[in-house]
């Protein structure tokens, strides 16, 4: 079992190496026949081959670059925001790569007096895996008889729930939905019965984020990284950066 897991692993090396002596074979044999049978004709060759095997993953990376920015430009990110002090409650899927953030420290929010992290499950995501249309996000918990009263809810959200809910996206919702789109992450302030419409928020900060397989360099676009972009760790700090305490 263990060699065959092996084989799986080191298969997408293996094809991209073969292909790189293919290719500067090929090309240093052609100018090698060309320009007069030089020595160099065979490092020209490899020099054409590693270059050819970063067009894939640059022409990738532009292309992910240019759907992070226009996605950007679509979110509410305000220069600034200045916020009443107040409790945080941070919900999340503590399974779900690209969602999670268990390093964030919210706490380290400038208008953050005291912070808590629970699950989506069950306050946002019901018993039937579906995304609920209300909930009371200060309302007692089986792990807790009472809850402080939370100011504000910082959700990471994974696309798929929203997708599969029962009503419309909110308006805020990228159009056109990126294939590889991971999760929606959003800073909403509650109103002071704690009680919220998912289909109705207003995010005071809004970021969404990708997971895709990104290849890596000189590979040919056979080796590949799972990424999340940008990271949860990343859109903290970048809330961190433009918001400030009343």
């Amino acid at each position: 079992m263990a060699i065959f897991y092996f084989l799986a692993v080191a298969l997408p090396y293996i094809a991209a190496f073969l292909l790189t002596l293919a290719v500067a074979a090929g090309a240093g044999l052609l100018i090698w026949l060309l320009n007069g049978r030089h020595w160099w004709a065979w490092l020209a060759g490899l020099a054409i081959a590693a270059a050819a095997s970063t067009v894939s993953p640059v022409l990738q990376r532009l292309e992910s670059e240019r759907i992070t920015v226009a996605l950007a430009a679509a979110e509410p990110q305000p220069e600034s925001l200045a916020l009443e002090p107040g409790a945080l409650i941070h919900l999340h899927d503590g399974n779900h790569a690209g969602i999670t953030c268990r390093p964030c420290d919210f706490t380290a929010l400038p208008f953050v007096t005291e912070a808590e992290t629970v699950s989506l499950y069950p306050v946002l995501i019901d018993e039937r895996g579906e995304l609920v249309e209300r909930t009371n996000l200060n309302a007692p918990t089986p792990d807790r008889a009472t809850r402080a009263r939370f100011r504000y809810a910082f959700m990471s959200i994974p696309q798929v729930w929203y997708e599969g809910a029962d009503f419309d996206p909110p308006a805020w919702y990228p159009v056109p939905v990126p294939e590889d789109f991971k999760g929606v992450h959003m800073l909403v302030e509650l109103p002071p019965t704690g009680i919220i419409r998912p289909a109705e928020l207003q995010p005071l900060y809004l970021r969404v984020n990708r997971q895709y397989e990104a290849e890596a360099l000189f590979s040919w676009g056979f080796v590949t990284d799972t990424v999340q972009r940008p990271t949860p760790e990343e859109i903290l700090a970048d809330l961190a950066a433009r918001v400030t305490a009343k």
